[in-house]
């Protein structure tokens, strides 16, 4: 496997293992840019949505590329489910101590893996969703062949 798969599931893992802690109901791996609100497998908030990644590359030497892979997770609230703001910070907290402890996501990542925040805003004033990211930056090495 290539490092973008190898990568894409060490987020999922670490997606569902907030599931398994209770801090989500469920995780949905998107597989084309969509807006995941309108997304039928979305049904069980708080819910995880995995983004498909950009990516970016860069030959170190001669023989050696640096591949950059950023993911985005979009974790979605219902409104009428948060008890207070603050459920939206522990869940941010949860979010962020899950991948500060996978720093280099069981070696599919070279290095530390970057972990940053979006604000949080809605996504849907109608059905009341609420919506914060977590932008996960994780890098690996690739020898080139030629």
């Amino acid at each position: 496997m290539g490092n973008a798969v190898n990568i894409k599931q060490e987020i999922i893992n670490g997606l569902d293992s907030l599931v398994s802690n209770g801090h989500i109901n469920q995780r949905v791996v998107l597989n084309y840019a969509s807006d995941p609100s309108e997304d039928p497998n979305v049904n069980d908030y708080p819910v995880a949505v995995l983004i498909p990644p950009s990516s970016t590359a860069e030959t170190l030497v001669n023989r050696t590329r640096l591949d950059n892979f950023t993911y985005m997770v979009a974790f979605l609230m219902k409104i009428e489910k948060l008890g207070t703001f603050t459920d939206i910070e522990d869940l941010m907290d949860a979010a962020i101590d899950e991948f500060a402890n996978r720093i280099t996501l069981n070696g599919a990542a070279d290095g530390g893996l970057l972990l940053s925040n979006g604000t949080t805003d809605i996504l849907d004033d109608h059905n009341g969703i609420l919506y914060f990211t977590l932008q996960l930056d994780a890098k690996a090495q690739r020898q080139l062949t030629f």
